[in-house]
């Protein structure tokens, strides 16, 4: 008697497609969820380095006018000391800059007591928000930015 080879069985064959159509999706999931993840990796920096243009170009303006450097440091506490917008690479930024004078634990100026009152450490933060209206990550984001500034007299 001849014996023929067995093929699969219609049950086998089904379960094995299956298998590999939840495979397939699950891996196209996975694609889309790092291509997702990349573009807000991507967004991150530009937000600080909208932020770093700020806070440069903000500096340098109190820096070279001795009238703008006395008036700054003359502030204790200023939320939203400046705000406006700017425009990098088609992407309205809002930004706000916040000023703080640091403190020591006894409550005096950083540096001002010591060594009379003009040698005042500044906080300054640049907050960045942007709005992103369409892919992945649409939506509100923002980026935040701090540097000290040390008054020379």
């Amino acid at each position: 008697m001849k014996v023929c080879p067995r093929a699969f069985s219609l049950l086998e064959l089904l379960l094995a497609l299956g298998t590999m159509a939840a495979t397939l999706l699950l891996v196209i999931a996975l694609a889309i969820s790092v291509a997702g993840r990349n573009q807000q990796v991507q967004e991150v920096p530009v937000g600080l380095i909208a932020a770093e243009d700020v806070l440069n170009q903000f500096v340098y303006n109190v820096q070279s006018n001795s009238a703008a450097q006395t008036a700054f440091f003359s502030n204790t506490l200023a939320p939203n000391y400046a705000t406006d917008t700017i425009q990098i690479d088609r992407v309205n930024f809002s930004y706000a800059v916040d000023l703080e004078r640091l403190i020591d634990t006894s409550g005096n100026p950083v540096g001002g007591a010591a060594l009379s009152g003009t040698n005042h450490l500044m906080r300054i933060t640049v907050r960045v928000s942007w709005q992103m209206g369409s892919g992945p990550n649409q939506g509100k984001h923002q980026a935040e930015l701090s540097r000290i500034l040390h008054e020379d007299n």
